[in-house]
């Protein structure tokens, strides 16, 4: 009788244990397919003006037409003008990397897209972006490679919306970070752009899309 006694609560812990995780995969797999519907919902091509603002409120000329793609593998940004970035330099320190700045062309961001409200049955999807970008810059009669990404604290998130009425997107990124891509026989390293200090945000409202 002792021995039946405790194989009942065994056989209730597993029904439990067992429940619990249909419950968990279940919702995993709810939450993929939103993800999946939301990213379809997004796809598409854009176009809108971008506006830069300094991590100390000042903001530079709006930049009209930029372009942008959404797909499964996130936001690629078109024509970012590099000289922007020079905003965020103090005046002492990497003054040749500045000046590569100033008068260097446009690059690409990629922006890693993470779904944070894919509930299609309402009227907005929010998101999270988190930025990275190589380029080259010729510094001294040499080609250089750097990055610049967006250090995120809990504080500081850079994300959007997507509104479903009007098929528009507004979103901003931050780029707090600027790195030299050094190889050696080691491999690859990374060295600190120290004169980048001061960090840039960057907003951008959508006027047009394709799908």
């Amino acid at each position: 009788m002792m021995k039946r006694c405790r194989i009942i609560p065994l056989i209730i812990l597993c029904i439990m244990t067992v429940s619990t995780l249909t419950s968990c995969l279940k919702d995993k797999l709810d939450y993929q397919q939103n993800v999946t519907n939301a990213v379809k919902t997004m796809s598409g091509k854009y176009i809108g003006t971008m506006v830069s603002v300094t991590n100390d409120g000042k903001h530079l000329d709006p930049v009209d037409n930029i372009k942008w793609k959404v797909d499964t593998t996130g936001i690629k940004l078109k024509g970012f003008p590099l000289k922007n970035l020079a905003q965020g330099f103090n005046t002492t320190d990497d003054q040749k990397v500045l000046s590569a700045l100033l008068a260097a062309d446009t690059t690409s961001v990629n922006l890693e897209m993470l779904i944070g409200n894919s509930n299609l049955g309402g009227q907005i999807i929010s998101f999270f972006t988190r930025p990275m970008a190589t380029f080259n810059l010729t510094i001294d009669g040499t080609k250089r490679t750097y990055v610049i990404d967006g250090v995120e604290t809990k504080y500081e998130m850079s994300g959007g919306i997507y509104i479903m009425q009007s098929q528009s997107m507004n979103f901003y990124f931050r780029i707090n970070r600027m790195r030299e891509m050094l190889q050696n026989q080691n491999g690859t390293s990374f060295q600190k752009v120290k004169g980048f200090k001061y960090g840039m945000r960057f907003n951008l409202t959508s006027k047009s899309v394709t799908k």
